[in-house]
């Protein structure tokens, strides 16, 4: 970006936070926002503020970030987990960037962050209700869900609901969502649900049907964020030019991702006799 794009990103006061859970961070964290941190020194993003916040629960120190972040008026916050490496040293002007000028009706804006566990898949769900296979590159795309771990958020948003703000969840069954929602709308209409005489909701009734079996699933703090923002009607982005590393074991990379998807083809491959 030119030095005129920079300036007026340069303006807009905000906050750097990282809940550290375990106690400490990792050393490739560490060098990575040093690296952020000398690189807005350079560009002078002088307007911002590097906190870390100590938590015994990841989802109550999130909503401690919240919670300064509007205590200050800032006018963004950026969550980085202290696992998060590498990342670029110009990343915090390439999403303010995303969510202020490329996609100013932006609520929420994450990087391209994956998984530490196969197959590796990033923490994008644009509508299936699940991650999907999404590579870097992409550019930017609508979301309705996404991760915690590069995350940053228009502050205006959190107050339209909450605190609490980030909590995890359990997940309903299908079924009983559709109770749920059948009954609520006996409440409000009249003793009646107009929703049943459609073929929506008839397609919907059959399959909650056939999924009403299995275990209890819980939703993370974070795609619990996204739930909600969903709710109060803000808009939320996943940056796919802007790669995040997951350090586990491993970096996690994209290289990873599409490792397992040759596999996983390899194998349905296999399976159907077809063999190369």
């Amino acid at each position: 970006m030119t030095p005129e794009a920079l300036q007026p990103l340069r303006d807009l006061p905000g906050l750097i936070a990282t809940v550290i859970v375990s106690g400490s961070e990792d050393p490739h964290f560490g060098q990575s926002i040093s690296d952020l941190r000398s690189w807005n020194d350079r560009n002078d993003f002088h307007k911002v503020e590097y906190r870390r916040f100590h938590s015994p629960f990841v989802e109550v120190g999130r909503d401690e970030v919240v919670e300064h972040t509007l205590k200050e008026k800032y006018a963004w916050m950026l969550m980085i987990d202290a696992d998060a490496a590498p990342f670029p040293p110009d990343a915090l002007a390439r999403l303010l960037h995303t969510a202020f000028v490329a996609t100013p009706d932006a609520n929420v804006v994450g990087a391209y962050c994956q998984l530490k566990h196969p197959p590796y898949l990033p923490t994008l769900d644009s509508g299936s209700g699940t991650w999907e296979v999404h590579y870097p590159g992409e550019g930017v795309l609508p979301a309705i869900r996404t991760g915690g771990h590069f995350l940053l958020v228009k502050p205006q948003i959190c107050t339209r609901f909450g605190p609490p703000w980030f909590r995890t969840r359990r997940t309903m069954r299908p079924i009983d969502a559709m109770a749920e929602l059948d009954n609520y709308a006996h409440i409000k209409m009249h003793g009646r649900n107009p929703l049943t005489e459609t073929d929506a909701w008839q397609h919907l009734l059959e399959n909650a049907k056939t999924e009403a079996g299995g275990g209890i699933s819980t939703v993370g703090e974070d795609s619990g964020f996204s739930d909600a923002v969903k709710a109060a009607g803000g808009r939320i982005y996943v940056d796919t030019n802007l790669w995040v590393g997951h350090v586990g074991k491993r970096v996690i990379t994209p290289d990873l991702l599409d490792e397992e998807m040759r596999k996983r083809e390899a194998q349905m491959r296999a399976a159907c006799g077809i063999w190369e």
